[in-house]
């Protein structure tokens, strides 16, 4: 029997220390769990921080998965959603060579010239990851590409 693999968001709020995250993706790696994307920022109280992490997997080993993290020392609170319960973006800059018409190329995206500079554009967007991988794909395609920084989904239950 095949059983699909299907993304689940594992949202936790754990104490802003050092070695968490690392404790965090040796246990998945050791599990072979591998983490597709990873979103770490502040929280709302002082020494915490809030982490996504976007891991494959079906909902079976998914829940053991979030069942070992929850048990770790550092974490304070774990959430576990599916794809479609979650509204979820992702920020990317791309810089590019700056060529007349750019922003007009750019705007069917939602995207922006944030910067020009040195004959060079950075061009961001905020948008659902598949927006982002529409976006890159047009500039890899459209644009002379120099760099992109992508920030790894967030996302947040409805």
């Amino acid at each position: 029997m095949i059983v699909l693999q299907k993304r689940f968001f594992i949202k936790m709020i754990v104490d802003n220390d050092k070695g968490v995250m690392a404790r965090i993706a040796t246990l998945l790696a050791r599990k072979g769990y591998n983490i597709k994307s990873v979103c770490v920022g502040s929280h709302l109280e002082d020494g915490e921080a809030s982490i996504i992490l976007i891991i494959m997997g079906d909902p079976l080993e998914i829940e053991v998965a979030k069942n070992m993290l929850g048990k770790l020392v550092n974490v304070i609170s774990i959430e576990l959603h599916e794809e479609g319960a979650v509204v979820e973006r992702e920020d990317i800059l791309l810089k590019v060579k700056k060529i007349p018409g750019l922003a007009k190329k750019i705007e069917n995206f939602g995207a922006k010239i944030a910067l020009e500079r040195d004959g060079f554009a950075i061009i961001e967007l905020l948008d659902s990851p598949k927006r982002v991988e529409e976006l890159i794909e047009f500039a890899k395609k459209e644009l002379e590409v120099a760099d992109i920084s992508r920030s790894g989904a967030n996302a947040m239950a409805i």
